[in-house]
């Protein structure tokens, strides 16, 4: 899946005005190598967990937490980063993707009540019928 992220990363506008990184939880040396052949991935970033200390901490909700958490230290901490664009491998990106981070940073910057600007939405595709699905993506393209 992350050779499939980073090829949809690859060719999109604005890809070298951002950073990328791969992150995960383990060295995997198959996913630092696809890192490598991508051949525009910054940095590999490993981490590692501390052992969990209860039924919360063995779960999977927590596990994810955890790693994001790392992540962001690790981009804005460690890194110094004003702004950060988290995608996960197994999401399949528009072309326009870049553009939409790239074109509203400035309201972060502007509006200190915002603190994140986000292209998921899991609710507009299966709730809109057809046709009017059909025009609203035609009017987003004509807008983006």
């Amino acid at each position: 899946m992350t050779r499939r992220c980073l090829e949809q990363l690859k060719d999109m506008s604005l890809r070298d005005h951002f950073t990328v990184y791969v992150s995960q939880d383990t060295d995997d040396s198959q996913v630092r190598a696809v890192a490598d052949a991508a051949g525009f991935v910054s940095e590999v970033l490993v981490h590692s967990h501390r052992p969990p200390r209860n039924s919360f901490e063995r779960g999977g909700l927590a596990k994810i937490s955890e790693h994001f958490r790392k992540a962001l230290e690790a981009v804005f901490t460690n890194r110094a980063h004003s702004h950060a664009v988290i995608v996960e491998d197994d999401l399949l990106l528009s072309p326009d993707f870049l553009k939409l981070f790239w074109s509203t940073a400035w309201l972060l910057e502007q509006d200190a009540s915002l603190w994140c600007v986000s292209a998921w939405n899991d609710q507009v595709r299966w709730s809109v019928p057809q046709a009017v699905w059909e025009t609203l993506r035609h009017s987003v393209d004509f807008v983006m």
